[in-house]
């Protein structure tokens, strides 16, 4: 496929080219990428040559980049995340930065040993199932030999007790009778240690079988992590300075699987490859939603955190980039509202926007703000935690007693929380309960996914306060207090489906989440008076 096919002309009539390139981790969209977007989707509908269905198969990520060539003609580029239906390389959509599944290649070579090798793994292990239960059979045995011995041996020794006391002044029987005894004891000893014998011979099948499956795991073990470093370092990515490096340098330990082949970095590297000059990025999810995590049809999503985050920080050097909009929110000074206060509780207002405890990258928070007005506070501060962009009611302790008295009363759930939100979208229903089991999504934190293997219980009650063609207000009672979980249950299809009006995260970014704590009622930890606090909502029902 020739190179300059990849190069789809533009030939906008309002829009204004950009003067700083997006910044990738949080943006609105260009009216630019939005117009090269529908030409991608005009090529997804009418396609023929990757004939992917992407509404009863996977969905997939879509990437779009805006360019300008050395004849100042502004073009686009674009990509998908990964392969389609096993192909990475085809019409309309740039090449991968490494072609790693080259038939004769060392990637697919190295992949087919170690495919020979997991099915020699799974023929070992199915053989060990087998070997196993006749070892437990042979250990039942034996089992069985040493009861049996030792019921043989105590019906002996209440003969001798009987013996004993039926004939109490004879000395040489009583003396006989001992040595018996003596001997039996020695018979147990020796009989056990025949049964160890045994035993170890039983197990030496199964030894000899863990020890040949182990050395093959280390093999492909070793040899998979080679196999990776020798990927990334293949991986050549490049920047805006002429720059140029591998995958793997660019990261402290092994890159995560599958870096290198999302959207962004695909494009980039194209770009500088061929001259073409970067001047906006989107992506955007294309056709049926994943059950793990939040991804809606032709929604937009950032660049992901683990894989790209250190591969554009080195791409992207050389371009003028828009500043991080979220480092602008952070700086901003935010004043909080004390709405109660005594010798050992303290009631805030936490506006949007605000960390409750310091970031990896930010100091400013609620803690930070209330220790420097009360220097003297006594142990831990904040007794629950809202996210960064959601605002409400959050709870502080004065002191270690009333600290741990309430979080006592977090853990046995009876603290009782109400949020306000606004919905981009209907509910199906006006009330229910959703229950959807989160984790963090290793791969992009601190984004949560369901998982129902390794997720933690969250368990959300909701009523609709209010609703149109467009939007619902919802109030949400959590049941569970698990990470991000009102704004995964909102937008996740087997929750809402409705994400959070302004989740930069789960939906669409807006100016804010529109996601408040409106109401908090507990006990006073030393009082023990119910106490309870709502607040004026932040936001109705609304169009813009």
């Amino acid at each position: 496929m020739h190179k300059a096919s990849f190069f789809h002309p533009l030939n906008p009539q309002n829009s204004s080219i950009p003067s700083e390139f997006t910044f990738p981790f949080h943006y609105k969209p260009h009216a630019l990428v939005l117009e090269a977007a529908e030409k991608i989707e005009h090529f997804l509908k009418a396609d023929s040559y990757y004939n992917h269905d992407f509404w009863n198969n996977d969905g997939k990520m879509f990437g779009v980049l805006i360019v300008e060539n050395k004849q100042k003609q502004l073009g686009f580029l674009a990509a998908y995340s990964g392969m389609i239906g096993g192909k990475n390389d085809g019409p309309f959509f740039v090449p991968s930065i490494y072609h790693r599944w080259e038939k004769d290649g060392f990637f697919k070579q190295g992949e087919k040993l170690l495919n020979e090798w997991n099915n020699e793994v799974k023929v070992l292990e199915l053989e060990r199932k087998e070997i196993q239960q006749q070892v437990d059979e042979g250990l039942k045995k034996l089992e069985l030999d040493l009861q049996d011995f030792k019921q043989n041996q105590k019906e002996k020794k209440l003969l001798r007790k009987k013996r004993r006391v039926e004939s109490p002044d004879d000395d040489r029987l009583h003396y006989l009778l001992d040595r018996e005894s003596h001997r039996e004891h020695f018979r147990l000893k020796d009989f056990k240690v025949e049964l160890e014998d045994k035993k170890s011979k039983i197990l030496e099948p199964l030894r000899q079988l863990d020890k040949q499956i182990q050395e093959l795991k280390d093999k492909r073990r070793a040899t998979s992590a080679d196999l990776q470093k020798r990927l990334f370092e293949s991986y050549i990515v490049h920047n805006a300075n002429n720059e140029s490096t591998s995958v793997y340098d660019l990261f402290p330990d092994m890159p995560p699987a599958g870096t290198g082949d999302c959207c962004a970095p695909k494009l980039l590297n194209y770009a500088y490859q061929n001259e073409l000059k970067p001047i906006a990025i989107g992506e955007f999810w294309w056709g049926k939603s994943p059950k793990l995590e939040i991804r809606k049809h032709k929604h937009y999503y950032p660049a992901c955190k683990s894989k790209c985050e250190p591969l554009l920080g080195f791409m992207l050097q050389g371009l003028q980039v828009e500043k991080n909009p979220l480092k602008n929110l952070i700086e901003a000074e935010k004043d909080i509202e004390i709405i109660h206060e005594d010798d050992h509780l303290i009631v805030v207002n936490k506006p949007a926007h605000l960390l409750s405890v310091k970031g990896k990258h930010t100091k400013d928070c609620v803690e930070l703000r209330i220790r420097k007005l009360y220097p003297d506070l006594e142990g831990p501060v904040i007794v629950h935690r809202l996210d960064f962009s959601t605002s409400g009611i959050l709870l502080l302790t004065k002191t270690k007693e009333a600290y741990v008295k309430l979080q006592e009363q977090f853990i046995k759930r009876k603290v009782h929380k109400k949020y306000r939100a606004l919905l981009e979208g209907v509910p199906t229903n006006n009330e229910g309960e959703i229950i959807l089991p989160l984790r963090v999504d290793l791969d992009n934190r601190p984004q949560q996914m369901v998982c129902y293997e390794h997720g933690l219980n969250a368990h959300t009650k909701y009523r609709v306060l209010d609703k149109n063609e467009m939007r619902a207000l919802v109030e949400f009672i959590p049941i569970t207090g698990r990470t991000h979980q009102l704004r995964m249950h909102a937008s996740h299809v087997d929750g809402l489906n409705c994400p959070i009006v302004g989740d930069e995260l789960y939906g669409t970014a807006h100016k804010r989440l529109h996601l408040q704590a409106l109401e908090i009622d507990f006990e006073h930890p030393i009082t023990r008076k119910k106490m309870k606090y709502k607040l004026e909502p932040e936001f109705e029902l609304f169009l813009d």
